[in-house]
């Protein structure tokens, strides 16, 4: 069986996302993979189930949380490489519809989601050429 790091960074009122987030992968993200999730916060944990791993993490202000972000994973490579694979989702991401396995594992070595804000076409992304890169340099 494949075995699946979940890496949620939550911290000050992000924390407040870990309950949904956790129970929708549970239930929505791999259903029948054993998947293990190292939370990075500030706040209290009480009680955690078997496959939350908590760790320390300060917050830290917008951007420096985003910037830091891989030194912030770095902190439980050990733990991480004992995973098949690491899966990054933002706090306050809410999978919603079923991502199986095999849509997953394939031969595809990275896998994006749309973000809310473009679905919703909230300014500035419902104006051409919204948030995307358009310098192709």
């Amino acid at each position: 069986m494949m075995k699946v790091a979940i890496v949620f960074i939550g911290t000050n009122r992000y924390i407040d996302f870990l309950p949904k987030y956790y129970e929708n992968i549970e239930k929505y993200f791999l259903p029948n993979t054993q998947k293990t999730f190292f939370v990075f916060t500030d706040g209290q944990l009480e009680e955690p189930p078997e496959n939350i791993i908590p760790y320390s993490q300060e917050h830290l202000e917008w951007p420096y949380i985003t910037l830091t972000r891989f030194e912030i994973i770095n902190k439980a490579r050990e733990e991480i490489c004992k995973h098949d694979w690491l899966v990054f989702l933002d706090a306050d991401t809410l999978v919603v519809d079923v991502v199986s396995e095999k849509d997953f594992f394939s031969d595809k070595p990275l896998f994006g989601v749309w973000h809310p804000c473009h679905k919703l076409k909230m300014p500035p992304h419902n104006i051409p050429p919204g948030a995307f890169e358009t310098n192709s340099n």
